[in-house]
């Protein structure tokens, strides 16, 4: 495990443009960022076409990196989330989009215990897009409300909106499976 010493070593060998720290920063964080971009994009080639461009970002923005404002990884993360949102853009994805109501149903607060990992992560590829975004956002990445309004141009009325009608769509897909579990 690297230490924080360690990092900020990398760094400033980073900035002096030395290829081997450059790959061993870029070793140090590739997978933890794949998953991060990867829940906003839902697609492996524009997840690979994101950390492309965040890692030409973040090595040629090094110098703007401040250690007092955070940890390096939650800096060059925010790149990528930052890449990510703006490749949906470009995409032209609408932010906007209807989604059906939903209703809202009773979920058994042990269902989670009782499904796989894979049946969840497919749950979730299943929101539309919008509620994708703001879910991963929102509730793993730890943006606020405020925050992902401004990354996505919404308001924050709009971003809680789409939280509330993915959480809904996953209480029901989730129980849906649970359903399927207790008849077996």
């Amino acid at each position: 495990m690297t230490n924080e010493t360690e990092i900020q070593q990398l760094l400033k060998d980073c900035l002096l443009d030395n290829e081997k720290a450059k790959r061993q920063l870029y070793d140090l964080y590739i997978d933890r960022l794949y998953h991060t971009t990867n829940r906003i994009t839902n697609n492996h080639h524009d997840t690979e076409d994101v950390l492309q461009q965040a890692f030409v970002k973040i090595f040629s923005k090094m110098e703007t990196y401040n250690s007092e404002y955070g940890k390096v990884f939650s800096w060059m993360c925010r790149i990528c989330i930052n890449e990510a949102i703006s490749l949906l853009r470009k995409k032209k994805l609408n932010f906007l989009e209807i989604t059906d109501q939903l209703s809202v149903r009773d979920v058994q607060i042990n269902m989670l215990d009782q499904m796989s990992a894979d049946y969840i992560a497919d749950a979730i590829e299943k929101l539309s897009n919008t509620q994708r975004v703001i879910f991963a956002l929102y509730e793993v990445e730890g943006f606020s409300h405020n925050e992902i309004a401004n990354q996505l141009g919404v308001s924050s009325a709009t971003s809680r909106s789409y939280l509330s009608r993915a959480k809904t769509k996953l209480q029901s897909l989730l129980s849906e499976e649970l359903k399927k579990i207790n008849s077996l």
